[in-house]
């Protein structure tokens, strides 16, 4: 991830977004907390094009919150809500 990305991702808290990770996931997501202390985001994932990777873990990608580490984040956009379902 670049420093960019990291000196952005507090403006995203509470807001939708789409994360590209770097091992080629792409998720849309709302950004519950921005942790610069740990390095890393708490966030609701509201869709996945790698559901089966949450399911290993015992559960589906909607139905918990998840911690991911900047330096898993290659690209991140924020997503228009009045255009996008919620």
């Amino acid at each position: 991830m670049s420093s960019d990305i990291s000196g952005l991702l507090p403006s995203y808290e509470g807001k939708r977004v789409r994360i590209v990770s770097t091992e080629g996931e792409s998720l849309l997501a709302r950004i519950l907390h921005v942790s610069g202390e740990q390095e890393d985001v708490v966030l609701d994932i509201l869709s996945t094009d790698q559901p089966d990777r949450y399911v290993k873990l015992g559960k589906r990608p909607e139905d918990s919150s998840w911690a991911i580490p900047f330096a898993f984040i290659a690209k991140i956009d924020p997503v228009d809500d009045q255009s996008s379902p919620k």
